[in-house]
């Protein structure tokens, strides 16, 4: 009898709800605080790996824009990046710690600067 009691009042308490608008105001609350839409169509993503001192690039080369119009990009000259994992990199592990050989990005690619870091994802 107490559960059948609890289900009506949650239903209830969900119907009020529902005729009141607390549903759209909540959901249109960022719209009345002046949160706007951020456009990332130009925007160019790409992975990295932690050091104590900074962040190296994975890749110097990343893909930006949208699905509908993709560009290759290069990172910065001289960004700093990683040339080579020890252990090999593992994206499932993302605990797991790293020796990187430490590069600076040129034209795309990652020559190694002969210098090994800790890095982690």
């Amino acid at each position: 009898m107490a559960f059948k009691a609890c289900i009506t009042i949650i239903s209830l308490l969900y119907a009020v709800q529902l005729l009141c608008g607390a549903e759209e105001s909540f959901l249109g609350g960022a719209e009345e605080v002046g949160e706007e839409e951020e456009d990332y169509e130009d925007s160019c993503m790409y992975g990295s790996m932690k050091t104590n001192d900074t962040w190296l690039a994975i890749n110097c080369t990343v893909l930006c824009g949208t699905s509908g119009t993709v560009t290759e990009e290069h990172v910065p000259n001289n960004a700093p990046c990683v040339n080579l994992t020890t252990p090999p990199l593992n994206y499932n592990h993302t605990d797991a710690m790293y020796m990187c050989t430490v590069g600076a990005c040129t034209n795309g690619t990652c020559p190694s600067k002969h210098k090994e870091v800790p890095c982690w994802l």
